[in-house]
C-alpha cells in the first residue's frame, strides 16, 4: 500500500516549496536577488545605525553626501557601466579583461567633475573638513562598482556575492566596532566605507582579472559610452529632476507631516527594491547574449521568463500588502502610530510598483537591445503625468491624491514603454529582412 505521508496534500505542498526554493537557488535569479539583497541590506543596516549612532546634524549630512554619490554613481552608471556591461556580455574573457581595464581608467579620468560637484556639495552645507574623506569614500566605491560591473556583465552575481558582501555588510561590520569602540563619526563612517570598497575592488579585480591598460581602450570606452549611455544620461537627468517633486509638493501645499506618511508608505514597499533592481539587472545581459545568438525571438522569451520569476517573487507581498494593508503597517509601526490607517493609500502605492515593475523589465529588455532612448522616453512620460497630474492632486488632496497621482505617472511610463517596445520590435524585424 502506498505511503500515505507522501500522498498527502501537506507533504506535496511542502516538497513542491522545497523543489522551487531549490530552483531558485541554483538559478542566475536566485543568485542575482542574494546579491541584490546584500546591497540592500548593508545600505539599511548603514542607515540605521548611523541615524540611532550619529549626532541628528551629522547624520543629515551624512545622508545629504548619500544622495550625492548614488547621483554621481547613476551618471556614472550611465555613461561608462553600461557600455561596460552591454559590451561584455558577449565578449570573451580576454576581451572582457580589456573592456574593464579601459572603463577603470576612464572611470578615474572622470572622478574630477564628481569631485568638483561633491566639494561644492560639501561647503553648501559648511563641512569643509569633511572633504578628503568623502572623495576618498567616493572614488572607491565608483571604483568597486566598475568592477561589479564587469562580472555582471557576465551575470557573475554568485561571484560578486564575496566582494558586495565585504564592500557593503563589511562596511556595517567596521562601523560597529567603531562604534563600540567610541570613535564613530562622520569622518571614520566615511573612512571605513573606503576601506571595505577598496578590499572588494582588489578581489573583483582579481576576479575579473585585468590586461594591460592602453589608451586606445579608454577612447574607445568613452565613444561606445556617449554613443549608447547619452540617452540613459538624460534619463537619470529627468528622474533627478522629478524624484523630489511630489515630496516638495507634499511639504509646500500641506507640511511635513504628509511627507513624513508619504514616506513611511514607501519604505513598506521598498522591501520590493532588491526583487525589482535583481530582475532588470538581469534581464540587460540576458536580452544582449539571447538577440546575438537567436534573435528577437529568444530574447523576448529570454526576459520575459526572467520577467515572470521576479513576479513570481513579487505577486506574494504584494497580495498580502491589499488584503491587509492595516495589520501590515501596524506591525511595522505600532498599533499608536500616525501611519497605521493609510491602508487605502497603501494599497494605491502597490499598485503603482506593479506598473513600475513591468515599466523597468520593458525598459531593461530595450536596453539590453541598445535601445536606449526608450529609458528617456518612459521617464520622460512619467515626468510630464508628475507635473500635469500628481502634483494638482497633492495640492488638492495631500497624501491621498499623490497615491493616485502616482497611479497616473505609472500608467504613463508603461504606456510609453510599450509603445517604445513596438518600435524596437518592427526597427528590428526591419533589420532582419534587409
Amino acid at each position: 500500500m502506498p505511503d500515505q505521508k507522501i500522498l498527502s496534500p501537506a507533504f506535496s505542498v511542502r516538497a513542491s516549496t522545497a523543489l522551487w526554493w531549490n530552483r531558485l537557488y541554483q538559478s542566475r535569479t536566485g543568485w542575482a536577488l542574494a546579491d541584490q539583497s546584500v546591497l540592500s541590506a548593508g545600505n539599511f543596516l548603514c542607515n540605521l545605525l548611523l541615524a540611532r549612532v550619529l549626532p541628528w546634524g551629522e547624520y543629515g549630512v551624512f545622508a545629504f553626501v548619500l544622495i550625492v554619490f548614488q547621483l554621481l554613481n547613476n551618471f556614472l552608471g550611465a555613461l561608462v557601466g553600461f557600455q561596460l556591461a552591454y559590451r561584455g556580455a558577449t565578449a570573451g574573457e580576454g576581451e572582457l579583461r580589456r573592456l574593464f581595464g579601459g572603463s577603470f581608467l576612464l572611470t578615474l579620468l572622470l572622478q574630477p567633475i564628481g569631485i568638483v560637484v561633491l566639494c561644492l556639495s560639501l561647503l553648501s552645507v559648511r563641512h569643509a573638513g569633511t572633504i578628503p574623506v568623502a572623495i576618498c569614500a567616493l572614488m572607491a566605491w565608483q571604483l568597486q562598482e566598475i568592477a561589479r560591473r564587469a562580472m555582471l556583465a557576465k551575470l557573475r552575481f554568485r561571484a560578486a556575492i564575496l566582494g558586495d558582501s565585504v564592500s557593503y555588510l563589511g562596511q556595517v561590520v567596521v562601523m560597529w566596532w567603531l562604534y563600540r569602540t567610541g570613535h564613530l563619526t562622520l569622518e571614520t563612517t566615511f573612512l571605513a566605507s573606503t576601506f571595505t570598497s577598496c578590499l572588494a575592488l582588489i578581489i573583483q579585480m582579481l576576479q575579473v582579472g585585468i590586461s594591460r591598460i592602453q589608451l586606445s581602450d579608454v577612447r574607445d570606452a568613452l565613444k561606445h559610452g556617449w554613443r549608447l549611455g547619452h540617452w540613459l544620461l538624460l534619463a537619470t537627468t529627468v528622474s533627478v529632476l522629478v524624484i523630489p517633486i511630489i515630496p516638495w509638493a507634499l511639504a509646500y501645499f500641506h507640511s511635513s507631516h504628509e511627507v513624513a506618511r508619504y514616506q513611511a508608505l514607501a519604505t513598506v514597499l521598498g522591501i520590493s527594491h532588491p526583487v525589482i533592481f535583481s530582475i532588470s539587472n538581469l534581464i540587460g545581459p540576458s536580452t544582449i547574449t539571447a538577440y546575438r545568438t537567436g534573435g528577437l525571438i529568444q530574447a523576448e522569451r529570454v526576459s520575459r521568463r526572467y520577467s515572470l520569476q521576479g513576479m513570481a517573487l513579487l505577486v506574494p507581498y504584494f497580495l498580502i500588502l491589499m488584503v491587509i494593508p492595516e495589520v501590515i503597517l501596524r506591525l511595522l509601526y505600532g498599533s499608536d502610530s500616525p501611519y497605521a490607517n493609510l491602508g487605502p493609500e497603501l494599497r494605491l502605492f502597490v499598485v503603482f510598483y506593479v506598473l513600475l515593475y513591468f515599466m523597468q523589465v520593458l525598459v531593461a529588455r530595450m536596453n539590453g537591445l541598445g535601445n536606449t532612448s526608450s529609458s528617456f522616453v518612459s521617464q520622460g512620460a512619467a515626468a510630464l503625468a508628475t507635473v500635469a497630474i500628481t502634483v494638482p492632486l497633492c495640492a488638492y488632496g495631500g497624501l491621498y491624491g499623490a497615491s493616485w497621482g502616482r497611479l497616473a505617472q505609472g500608467a504613463a511610463g508603461v504606456c510609453a514603454a510599450m509603445w517604445m517596445w513596438k518600435i524596437v520590435k518592427r526597427a528590428k524585424a526591419r533589420e532582419v529582412l534587409s
